[in-house]
Formats: structure tokens, sequence, C-alpha cells
């Protein structure tokens, strides 16, 4: 599955929050502020118990909410078409039906939430619509609940991660943009529990 994930992951464009005015005189300007989201994907959670060895492949649909705050600086304008470079900061939350059933155990991914860095470009077309493609890289903490179930009775346990992937936002309509991306998380084991998790997320953003 992660040699799978990671030609996803080669493909994928990043999520830094860029956008552009056009000017009359053809120039491109960098725009800096706040912005908020929704996110949409898929999620694949691989658990490894080092005091049984037994192991379980979660997987399901996750969605959430996410806002942050971006800060671009021009860096060169040539024949109309502007180069930025900045980084956003940015939170989120969200919730997953991932799940999956080992050693008569039902675990279950419930909700996460974290904070990340975004460093990237951007490139965008002051001639013309001033669409903006911004790539980028995601480092980030996480901090996820996971609940096992097994006889009726019911435990949970949540677990901090470092989170490390790539994006790319495309500002599609003015303030919307739509973005992809991928990351990886490896959490801290507790109780000889060692999780890590892939996900895929589609996102809509507005800047303000």
């Amino acid at each position: 599955m992660k040699k799978i994930l990671s030609g996803v992951c080669a493909a994928l464009v990043s999520s830094t929050p860029v956008f552009a005015k056009t000017e009359s005189t053809a120039s491109a300007t960098a725009v800096n502020g706040p912005y908020i989201g929704i996110y949409g994907g898929y999620d694949w959670t691989d658990i490894d118990d080092d005091t049984t060895g037994t192991s379980a492949d979660l997987n399901g649909w996750d969605g959430g909410v996410f806002v942050g705050y971006r800060l671009d600086t021009l860096l060169d304008v040539t024949k109309g078409i502007g180069i930025g470079g900045g980084a956003a900061i940015e939170a989120f939350y969200g919730i997953s039906n991932s799940d999956d059933t080992a050693a008569g155990i039902n675990i279950e991914k419930e909700d996460e939430w974290g904070v990340s860095l975004r460093p990237g470009l951007s490139f965008f077309d002051g001639m013309t619509s001033g669409t903006a493609i911004a790539p980028y890289g995601i480092l980030g903490y996480r901090n996820t609940e996971f609940k096992g179930t097994v006889g009726g009775f019911t435990g949970s346990e949540r677990y901090d991660g470092f989170e490390l992937g790539i994006g790319t936002q495309l500002m599609a309509m003015g303030s919307v943009g739509l973005r992809v991306e991928y990351a990886h998380t490896w959490y801290g084991s507790e109780g000889g529990v060692d999780p890590d998790s892939d996900d895929v997320r589609l996102g809509l953003s507005m800047h303000f």
C-alpha cells in the first residue's frame, strides 16, 4: 500500500493558500490574509501491537474543517508571470470512519485535530486571469483518538503524531481555492501500540 501511496504522493500538488490580483499594467501582486475551508478524503491507518504481535489495517473516509493564515512575498515578475514565495499556518479538526477488526477487537479511528506549517511557492499569470497554482510542503502535528471494542467493553486512547506531506492549490474562482494533498503521520507508541496513517484529501477554501 505504501508503494502505491508514494506514487500518489508524487502526483499530488499542494495546499499553500496563495492568490493574486491582476493590475492594468499586467503586473502581479501577492496577497496576504486569512482563509477557511472544508475537506474530504480517504484514510489508511496501520496499527501494530508489539505486545501481542497483531496488526490492524483501518481504512475509510474522513472529513472536516480548517482555518489558516497565508503570508506571501512576490519574488519576481517575468513577462507577466509572477512567482511568489511564503508560508501558511493552518489548524484543522476532522472525523473519520476508518475501522478494522483484528484479534476479535473492533478498532475505530475517531476525531482528530492538528496544526501545520506550509511553506511553498505560487505561480500566477498576471496577464490573464490571475489564477495561482501553489505547491507546498506540510510540516505538522496531529492528535488522534482511536477506540477499541471487545466483548462489549470499549476503551480509547489519543495519540500524538508528526505529519509530513505535500499539496497543491489552484485558485479557481477569485477568492475560492481548490486543493489536493497527501500526508503521512507517524504517531508515538503508547503501551506497545504503534499507529501510522496515510491520507489523501481534497479541500475547498475561501480567502479573505
